[in-house]
């Protein structure tokens, strides 16, 4: 009996919902609820930590899908719109009014919105529905069964059951437990569901109704479709023509005996499977998983009958009399031993991947490649497509009907199922945010983020740009920058190489004020401490920081008394007389000779360009850096870095200005900075390898990103060097988000792996060693890893944002034609 079931083919008409809400659809099928499954960040996930996650979410599937309780899987694949991210963008997320926004930031709005749709990123959404009513095996009452089973239900049987007391009870627990799960599973809205119920009948979807219920006239409309099956396929006329569909199933004992393990056996990870090419183009496959949670004392029998017939084939393939191998006896027998062993959890589903094409040519083709890519033996799933059962195995899809092919079921471990990783994936990025970049892993879309959230939330407030040169780390930290400066943030960019000035033509493209400031032209004592820190002491600390500096540690010992000294003084003195310089002043003016002549020293010291920002005579007059909504562009000039292994006392004189300066600078500029108030602050420091080489730039990048959290300014730090940033102490508390790009070395892959929160790998290195430009891994401020690369936006944006020397006029050399015979030589 068991076996004709299995052949049993349910060719009833197609059973679709005829109301649809908040998780649930009702009809003819029964009542299902639903959950969508939110996609997770798991492809860079350690084994061990897979492996456990696999465990959980089988025996969260367990304990959730009621014992004999129907369950119905989708995966499907819906277009990342434009639309959606510029209302996201242009309305308040807390009142849902429409902001006041530029001209200006709605044309960068505007640009990453046309992106989006030029990319078509394709989206998975993941359902998960359990039939709840009491007429579903696994709910129904006794009397109800013997109803169903003698065929004695009527109409009004069903619709009395439908939606009574315990259905609904049973809904709600469903929605609870895969809320608390670690699916985290929440209800699908009505128009997920009536998007996925148009997606299977129709495969354009134009709109769907709006509201909590769907029912009514709003449904025929929604409904309507025309299907034409036949032996290999099935065609669907739509608005832009006809579609061909073909199902593709698992062939009998079309998986392999033993379970397939992660990692490596994530059979529904990767979708992208056919028309990959430039001529071919396809959106990922599409996945419909129906089956049944198999109650233990069944599943116990199954497997107890299923070894009683191992055993009797490999004694009768002992006495040479069966057609089976022995060896394939015994893997089976090895395969139940264990499940019956483990105990785990059974499943009996059936899995259906819809292949779509235009034409019939492109539909074998795809089919083809779907089919090759399970047969290979990472795998070694057989797939095939039935001929005669595509129009049923088509009904399958539809949300709201049931099972109605069980032939090509499997009999396996939940763990199996929750193995698939059909609900894994590559999240990175903020749920709401600028789009900078495009996710390009197992589950693209856009990278959404704004760096100010981080500050306002709370959390750690420094981003990290890695990797070599050429690789496009300064790039992207300019690309975050310019959105945060356009949507009316405080920003500062420093700039070493004099190669950024691209940034400040951008911000301007769109209507931002842009500040340009170069050391070499700096108002003389503007970045004096006593200037911009409130408080006196402190101020006094950092003056005698600076005048040490500038000083050899070969000075006489009494040195750092004797300006000691003289601050003090000068901390007593009005406001408006201290300064740096007024500390000079103090050591002229000490009786002792030693320190009258560190103040002469100090006083020619402070007349060049590299200190005279610092120790010169303030000038009161000269404007401060802006607090208000721009760009602050600051280039360093003329300055002369230590040689990386040269130690301190061997610096000379315009080595110690510079050391003194760039730390003066980017302490100004942070406090600076923190003055600015009612809208977010953001300050890239770039190249910062160039002062991570020494102990004390080290120090200084240490307590500047202290500094920035204390301060609420978020930092952008891009660097070449990872290793010397690891020494930094301290810094790994403060890093928010992590863009680790292309680097050369193993080495540099282990410590960019170390800052990402991944364990070293092989594959890991190969990965980060074979990044293209602008391309990288990143961990965002949630722990999610997963790749991405930034984006332009638009080809004026590039242009100003490339670094590479340009040349108006190549002049090429003469060719000389090569002389093979003596008059030829002679000739030439």
């Amino acid at each position: 009996m068991k076996l004709l079931q299995k052949f049993r083919r349910d060719e009833s008409p197609l059973r679709t919902p005829t109301a649809i809400g908040t998780g649930v659809t009702v009809g003819p099928g029964g009542v299902w609820a639903w959950v969508e499954i939110p996609a997770r960040s798991t492809d860079e996930e350690e084994t061990d930590t897979l492996v456990g996650l696999t465990v959980e979410a089988g025996a969260d599937l367990s304990t959730i899908i009621p014992a004999g309780a129907e369950f119905h899987a989708k995966v499907m694949w819906r277009t990342a719109s434009g639309d959606d991210y510029l209302a996201a963008q242009t309305h308040d997320a807390k009142t849902g009014e429409l902001l006041n926004l530029t001209g200006g930031q709605r044309e960068y709005l505007d640009m990453g919105a046309a992106r989006i749709d030029q990319l078509a990123f394709p989206q998975r959404m993941v359902l998960l529905g359990v039939r709840v009513d009491r007429q579903a095996p696994g709910f129904e009452s006794t009397a109800a069964k013997v109803k169903r089973v003698t065929g004695n239900t009527t109409a009004e049987d069903e619709a009395a059951t439908m939606l009574d007391v315990e259905t609904v009870r049973e809904f709600r627990t469903f929605l609870e437990r895969m809320a608390g799960s670690s699916f985290r599973g929440r209800p699908a809205t009505p128009q997920q569901l009536a998007w996925a119920l148009r997606r299977d009948l129709h495969r354009i979807v134009e709109q769907v109704p709006d509201g909590a219920l769907i029912a009514g006239g709003q449904l025929p409309r929604l409904k309507a479709t025309h299907v034409v099956p036949a032996m290999d396929h099935v065609a669907i006329t739509t608005t832009d023509g006809v579609r061909y569909l073909r199902m593709v199933t698992t062939a009998e004992n079309g998986f392999p005996t033993d379970s397939l393990e992660c990692p490596g056996g994530e059979w529904l990870k990767v979708l992208d499977l056919v028309g990959t090419g430039p001529h071919d183009q396809a959106s990922p496959i599409e996945v419909s998983i129906r089956g049944r949670n198999v109650p233990a004392h069944e599943a116990a029998k199954r497997i107890t009958d299923a070894l009683t017939l191992t055993k009797e084939q490999g004694r009768a393939a002992s006495q040479g009399s069966a057609e089976s191998a022995p060896g394939e006896v015994e893997d089976a027998r090895a395969a139940l031993e264990v499940r019956k062993a483990s105990g785990d959890s059974m499943v009996e589903d059936g899995v259906t991947w819809v292949v779509e094409a235009d034409d019939l040519d492109t539909l074998d083709r795809r089919s083809s490649a779907l089919i090759d890519y399970y047969a290979n033996p990472r795998l070694g799933i057989k797939l095939w497509a039935p001929p005669g059962d595509q129009d049923l195995l088509w009904k399958q899809l539809v949300v709201g009907d049931g099972r109605r092919v069980a032939e090509f079921d499997s009999f396996r471990p939940m763990t199996t199922l929750a193995g698939a990783w059909f609900h894994g994936g590559s999240v990175v990025g903020a749920a709401s945010g600028l789009f900078l970049a495009q996710n390009v892993g197992s589950t693209p879309g856009p990278y959404l983020d704004r760096l100010s959230d981080a500050q306002m939330e709370g959390d750690a407030v420094t981003t990290l740009f890695l990797g070599k040169t050429g690789a496009g780390k300064t790039t992207a930290a300019a690309l975050s920058l310019i959105g945060e400066a356009v949507m009316g943030a405080f920003t500062l960019m420093t700039d070493f190489k004099g190669d950024a000035g691209g940034v400040a033509k951008v911000c301007e493209m769109f209507g931002v004020e842009v500040t340009r400031v170069s050391t070499a032209e700096l108002s003389s004592g503007i970045m004096c401490p006593f200037r911009y820190v409130a408080d006196p002491d402190e101020a006094k600390s950092m003056a005698i920081d600076h005048l040490s500096l500038m000083l050899s540690v070969q000075e006489d010992p009494a040195t750092a008394a004797h300006i000691t000294r003289a601050a003090s003084r000068v901390v007593k003195l009005a406001p408006s007389r201290r300064s740096t310089h007024q500390i000079i002043v103090a050591l002229l003016e000490d009786p002792d000779e030693a320190a009258q002549a560190l103040g002469e020293r100090l006083t020619f010291l402070a007349l060049d360009p590299l200190a005279r920002a610092v120790a010169g005579v303030p000038d009161l007059s000269a404007p401060q850096l802006p607090l208000r909504a721009g760009l602050v562009y600051v280039t360093f000039e003329g300055l002369r870095w230590p040689g990386e292994d040269a130690p301190r006392d061997q610096w000379q004189q315009g080595e110690r200005l510079t050391m003194m300066l760039v730390g003066a600078a980017f302490t100004y500029i942070t406090h600076r900075a923190a003055r600015v108030k009612g809208i977010p602050k953001v300050i890239a420091l770039t190249e910062i390898h160039q002062l991570t080489r020494y102990p004390a730039g080290r120090n200084l990048v240490g307590s500047l990103a202290r500094l920035g959290r204390a301060l609420d300014v978020n930092l952008l730090l891009d660097t070449q060097s990872v290793a010397e940033l690891l020494k930094v102490e301290g810094l790994a508390d403060q890093v928010s988000t992590v863009h680790a790009f292309r680097v050369k070395t193993n080495a540099e892959a282990d410590a960019q792996a170390e800052l990402l929160g991944l364990p070293p790998s092989d594959a890991l290195r190969g990965r980060q060693k074979g990044h293209g430009q602008g391309q990288c891994l990143t961990r965002d401020r949630f722990g999610r890893v997963a790749p991405i690369a930034f984006d332009y936006l638009c080809a004026e944006i590039q242009e100003a944002l490339d670094t590479k020397p340009k040349r108006d006029k190549i002049t090429a050399l003469p060719v000389v034609p090569t002389a093979h015979t003596a008059e030829e030589q002679e000739t030439a």
